[in-house]
């Protein structure tokens, strides 16, 4: 680390490891034109013509004046020109605020004295990334106007930083005894995102950059890629944390149409997440991960008035503690979510009734610029089942092919438009004597939708138990679309000449438009039935 001497004449800098520097001033500034940078603090004639010298003086007298021998800038403490160097800085910055004795405050466009001056709240200072950290991290701050006189600490203006940053006191001033790292960690990360909801930063990437020190996570600097540096922040963070309240942000754009991946595309979505609270601590939530699919995620969904879901992100709004509130995602199929209404978040209330068990699901990370197409064409011919189950557990589902493509929160194979496309679900009916059966469905480019029942003892049952999904289409695809009532058959126990019929399944099609989309609907009325013999 690079500290100024601030004793010396001409001013020096001098390089110290970590055990051995010495007590440090650290400065918080918005860059000017004209700036001292590494390169020019060598050439001594040169650095005191440039306009930043004037600050760099100011900065130094007032580090002496405090009893203090160093001084770090940025401006002309890092090398800038070494890539190297320079993540490593960006990397350690909030650590090296934290480290610093005493951290000088200089808000180059306020004058404390004068009447004419601007609002302190108006200032460049409260408006740019970087200094957020720069607040936060240091254990004293003293604030200077134009001038460098002295008009406050943190400590003495606590109420009116915390009204302009919308930080709250606590954190801005924390107990003696409470770590910063541990109490930061705390706070869900919506809050902490919020703060940096109105700040600017002149490089893109840096948006993402200013942030490490607030999450505790640290990545490699790469300038030019732009927004996806603020992508790679939030994969960071995942990496580190369960707190879900990472996807509690919301779009500005006003659209209130559209899909979205599951990450934010900046701090400025998370601004109305200042009052976001968790539920209950982050360990208690649901484990989750980044994969090349999206995020992972096995949880729980909640049915909205339409074909989305709503996932649940364990948080809730101070002012309304009775509704928890989540994402609303709507399914591509292959288990494949996209968040729908990304203006908006969806209200879990209290009695808000769960489609089924724990899912597991991948919301994916970024979505294409035509998925709204993309995703009309999904429920386009799609089987919608509804089920009549009697008794509903004495009938159980013992698996799905295509698996992928079976949208359990709808109940309705997805097909995405395809001409030629075969589907099943096995059965099992539970009794004093059990059976199966399978109900099979699918669309031809020759013959059209078609729908079938087999128990046990037909060709299709045994295809579908092999999962050959081109055998179940030659038999299925012969039979139509009909109405039709099957029983279920099974051989009678130490039998050859006795069968029972342990269940009837009653089948309904319809073909109709569903959300405005062509589709069959398909009523599936299954009831058990006390064993009845039958001879061959």
């Amino acid at each position: 680390m690079r500290l100024i001497n601030c004793r010396t004449r001409p001013l020096q800098l001098e390089s110290f490891g970590d055990e051995d520097r010495p007590a440090f001033v650290i400065l918080s500034h918005t860059w000017e034109a004209g700036e001292v940078t590494y390169q020019d603090f060598a050439n001594v004639d040169l650095r005191t013509t440039l306009n930043g010298w004037s600050k760099l003086e100011g900065a130094c007298r007032m580090s002496r004046e405090s009893g203090f021998d160093y001084l770090w800038m940025d401006t002309c403490c890092i090398d800038k020109q070494n890539t190297a160097e320079l993540a490593e800085s960006i990397n350690s910055m909030f650590q090296w605020y934290n480290d610093a004795d005493l951290c000088l405050v200089y808000i180059s466009d306020y004058d404390a004295v004068s009447t004419d001056s601007k609002a302190l709240s108006e200032s460049r200072w409260f408006e740019r990334g970087w200094t957020l950290q720069e607040l936060i991290a240091p254990k004293i701050v003293s604030f200077h106007d134009r001038e460098w006189r002295l008009f406050g600490t943190r400590s003495s203006m606590l109420a009116e930083l915390s009204a302009i940053t919308n930080i709250g006191a606590e954190v801005l001033s924390p107990a003696e005894d409470v770590d910063l790292r541990d109490m930061l960690d705390d706070i869900p990360v919506a809050r902490r995102m919020s703060w940096a909801a109105k700040r600017k930063t002149t490089k893109k990437e840096d948006i993402a950059y200013c942030l490490l020190g607030i999450f505790g996570v640290n990545m490699p600097m790469l300038y030019g890629e732009g927004a996806a540096a603020f992508r790679r922040l939030q994969e960071e963070i995942i990496k580190d944390s369960n707190d879900l309240t990472l996807f509690a942000w919301k779009s500005q754009d006003g659209n209130p149409v559209g899909y979205r991946g599951i990450l934010a595309s900046s701090p400025s979505e998370f601004i109305l997440a200042s009052n976001l609270e968790a539920v209950n601590e982050a360990k208690f939530n649901p484990e989750y991960s980044m994969s090349n699919k999206g995020l992972r995620i096995q949880t729980l969904l909640y049915p909205t008035d339409t074909d989305q879901v709503i996932m649940p992100l364990y948080c809730r709004y101070k002012e309304d503690p009775s509704k928890e509130i989540g994402v609303v995602l709507k399914h591509q199929g292959a288990s494949l979510y996209v968040r729908a209404r990304p203006n908006a978040l969806g209200q879990i209330k209290t009695n808000t009734p769960i489609l089924a068990g724990r899912s597991n699901i991948f919301v994916a990370k970024r979505v294409k610029v035509n998925v709204e197409k993309t995703l009309k064409a999904v429920h386009r011919n799609a089987f919608h089942i509804k089920f009549d189950l009697r008794p509903a557990k004495s009938i159980q589902l013992i698996n799905t092919s295509p698996s992928e493509l079976w949208d359990s929160e709808n109940n309705m194979f997805i097909t995405s438009g395809l001409r030629n496309f075969t589907a099943y679900h096995r059965f099992m009916i539970s009794g004093a004597q059990h059976g199966q059966f399978v109900f099979a469905c699918g669309t031809s480019e020759q013959s059209g939708p078609w729908v079938h029942v087999e128990d046990e003892r037909g060709q299709m049952f045994r295809a579908a138990g092999e999962n050959n999904l081109q055998r179940v289409a030659e038999i299925g695809k012969r039979m139509g679309l009909r109405n039709d009532k099957h029983d279920i058959l099974v051989l009678a126990p130490g039998g050859t000449f006795w069968k029972m019929k342990v269940g009837t399944v009653q089948v309904t099609c319809l073909k109709q438009s569903v959300r405005g989309e062509p589709g069959i609907v398909i009523m599936l009325k299954v009831e058990r039935n006390n064993p009845l013999f039958t001879r061959f």
